[in-house]
């Protein structure tokens, strides 16, 4: 499980002026790698990371900012799979459905973006399904 801090890094950090434009948020990254992890073939990181910030390239301060986040990225990997193995019937991190339907739809809220990269990484995957 990665902590509250850990989840704020990653977050910021996509958000963050080191990514391009099309860079998931985090919420769209949990859900491409729920997708990712849901494929019934297994998919090398070196296949899917790129797609995170929309095939272009992170400029990444140094190597240790680069360790540190694609190592978040990892373990968020690992949490989302180990959930997808067990079946868990979870909401993903910082997701929770709003009382009025029609609100989830709200292009901001976490569901929606979890809901964007999901079908993202859906899309991306449909050949293999």
């Amino acid at each position: 499980m990665l902590s509250k801090s850990e989840i704020k890094v990653l977050a910021e950090f996509l958000d963050g002026p080191e990514c391009p434009d099309g860079t998931f948020t985090f919420q769209e990254l949990q859900g491409f790698l729920f997708a990712v992890a849901c494929s019934p073939e297994l998919i090398p990181p070196s296949d899917w990371f790129p797609i995170i910030s929309d095939d272009k390239d992170i400029a990444f301060n140094d190597e240790e900012k680069a360790q540190q986040i694609m190592g978040l990225i990892m373990s968020l990997y690992n949490v989302i799979n180990e959930a997808a193995l067990n079946r868990s019937n979870s909401m993903p991190l910082g997701c929770k459905f709003q009382a009025d339907v029609e609100d989830n739809f709200d292009d901001e809220l976490p569901i929606s973006q979890w809901s964007l990269g999901f079908t993202i990484g859906h899309d991306w995957l449909a050949e293999v399904w």
